[in-house]
């Protein structure tokens, strides 16, 4: 019998940061991370993401995702 496995690998950056204020910094740091990732062996990050204690969830323009800690639940 004959089995094949389908290993799926997904990469993603998260930060978490509580004040509004320190979103740009955040935002900052997983970008420099992200250029840091040798994407021939772990691939791409599906997305870049700071968790914040805020209301709203949005992404810059430099394409991190802003999110309320509270969007995340269940």
């Amino acid at each position: 019998m004959k089995s094949t496995a389908l290993i799926c690998r997904s990469l993603s950056l998260r930060e978490v940061k509580l004040g509004q204020k320190q979103i740009d910094a955040a935002a900052e740091n997983l970008l420099a991370l992200n250029a840091k990732i040798d994407v021939e062996k772990m691939g791409k990050a599906s997305f870049l993401m700071i968790i914040t204690g805020g209301q709203f969830a949005y992404q810059r323009k430099d394409g991190v995702w802003v999110v309320p800690i509270g969007c995340l639940k269940d």
